[in-house]
């Protein structure tokens, strides 16, 4: 690899962090006219038709075999259904910033869902950043409910996100043993799709306004989509080629400091101390678990 390609694919990494850590500013502004499955239907459906064209214009559609599809709509009921569900309603309760935190912790759990799954040994490394990762994350909780700005019920949302994440990471290590990421990702997009439909139509459609969205909203509806589930993730991949798993993995931990920047920016979201102890505990924990992995960057 270049000189040259060796910077782009570091610079297109640092967009996807800062695009994934956006959309959790630009969530909680569309929520301001939208409700959730509404946001969710439109985002995926607009990042669908821009994966499957990018699929079309290089080629990159591949077969799927028929017993396949029963695992791609399994993985899709965990991601994207559950897990945006349980990442948006929980966006709508608590800080941009706690719920990147709390999303940033996916990486700490995949180690105990696949001990539980797979036997695979935990180790006392991936136990120790689980330990610091949950402290971390009740800190920041502790500290925003004394000061009434999140909810349990929030928390808990996101937290079914995370688990989501964590039984989708499992299915789909099965289905990339033959087909590549963009593919994967674009049919559980379609398949989310078919998800969200029924709730669109039982809860968001008979209240639905599209005029209480103005431009601001369908700017950032548009950057969730275009940025956050189209180029972040083509980015992400393009990124993984280059520079190997275990490295790329490393940079997720710049979403939630991406994430309370911009929050604080464009949303006001202060800093306090007990904030920033909670952010660099669980920031702790998931290092402590990524250190293990780059010892031996795949390439």
């Amino acid at each position: 690899m270049t000189e040259r390609s060796h910077i782009m694919a570091h610079f297109l990494l640092l967009l996807a962090m800062a695009f994934w850590g956006m959309t959790f500013v630009w969530t909680k502004i569309v929520l301001e006219a939208f409700q959730p499955v509404t946001i969710l239907l439109i985002r995926l459906s607009i990042s669908s038709l821009l994966l499957w064209g990018f699929m079309l214009m290089y080629h990159k559609i591949q077969y799927v075999a028929g017993r396949d599809l029963r695992l791609f709509a399994l993985s899709a009921l965990f991601q994207p259904f559950i897990y945006f569900i349980g990442e948006t309603y929980g966006v709508s309760y608590v800080s941009s910033t706690l719920s990147a935190i709390i999303i940033s912790t996916i990486p700490v759990f995949m180690p105990l869902g696949s001990w539980i799954s797979f036997r695979e040994p935990l180790g006392i490394r991936n136990l120790a950043g689980f330990l610091f990762a949950f402290a971390g994350v009740v800190l920041m909780v502790s500290g925003e409910e004394a000061s009434g700005t999140t909810s349990l019920r929030g928390v808990l949302f996101l937290a079914t996100a995370v688990g989501a994440a964590v039984v989708n990471a499992i299915i789909v290590k099965r289905l990339t043993l033959k087909y590549n990421s963009v593919m994967i990702v674009s049919m559980q997009n379609s398949f989310g799709i078919l998800y969200f439909i029924p709730l669109f139509l039982l809860l968001d459609l008979p209240s639905l306004d599209l005029a209480a969205g103005d431009y601001r909203t369908w700017r950032n509806l548009l950057a969730l989509a275009l940025f956050g589930s189209t180029l972040a993730f083509l980015f992400f991949t393009h990124s993984i080629r280059h520079l190997g798993i275990n490295r790329t993995g490393i940079f997720s931990n710049l979403i939630p400091v991406f994430t309370a920047l911009f929050a604080f920016l464009f949303l006001g979201e202060g800093f306090p101390l007990i904030k920033i102890a909670g952010m660099v505990v669980v920031l702790t924990g998931i290092v402590v678990v990524a250190m293990r992995k780059v010892t031996h960057p795949l390439h």
